[in-house]
């Protein structure tokens, strides 16, 4: 992940014309979604996430 991430950086910045810009939000945690359990939870807690939010 972390190579593709430097990738993709390098290549956004040439195309902006923005050396050394950061790109990717800090504190994100990347996570691989490995079968359809995980992916229906992941879903789930998207969908009712801006409810919590409302409700906090």
């Amino acid at each position: 992940m972390g190579c593709f991430k430097a990738a993709v950086t390098r290549r956004i910045n040439e195309t902006r014309e923005t050396p050394g810009e950061t790109v990717w939000q800090s504190s994100f945690h990347d996570h691989i979604v490995r079968n359809r359990k995980e992916l229906r939870r992941i879903r789930h807690y998207i969908r009712t996430n801006p409810r919590r939010m409302r409700e906090d």
